[in-house]
C-alpha cells in the first residue's frame, strides 16, 4: 500500500517522484531493505504497465488539480489497484496494450 500525494502533480509524476525517493532510501544503510525493495517493485510495475493518459482521462482527479486521497495497492494475481477517496479501482483495464514484437 503506497499513499500518493496528488496535490500539485499528476499520478505519473508522483509515482516517478516516489520511485526516486525509495531508491535513495534503499541506498541508505538505516532503511529496511525488504520494505524498500517491495515498494520499488510496486512502483516500477505501475510505471511500466499503466497507460497514464488513459487513466487520467478516465479519472480527471488523478491530474493533480485538487487534493484527493489516493493509495496504490498490489492486489492478488499480480494486479494493481488504486483506491481513490475510499473507492477501489482495478487498474488492469488501464495497462498499456501489448504490441506484437517485430521478430524477424
Amino acid at each position: 500500500m503506497i499513499r500518493l500525494n496528488l496535490q500539485r502533480h499528476c499520478i505519473e509524476t508522483e509515482l516517478k517522484r516516489l520511485h526516486r525517493r525509495w531508491v535513495d532510501r534503499l541506498l541508505k544503510a538505516d532503511t529496511d531493505s525488504a520494505e524498500a525493495e517491495k515498494t520499488l517493485q510496486i512502483l516500477e510495475d505501475a510505471l511500466k504497465r499503466l497507460d497514464f493518459p488513459q487513466l487520467r482521462a478516465a479519472f480527471p482527479e488523478l491530474m493533480g488539480i485538487r487534493p484527493i486521497e489516493a493509495i496504490l495497492i498490489e492486489a492478488p494475481n499480480d494486479c494493481l489497484e488504486l483506491m481513490i477517496n475510499h473507492q477501489t479501482i482495478d487498474l488492469s483495464c488501464y495497462y498499456k496494450s501489448k504490441t506484437p514484437s517485430a521478430d524477424r
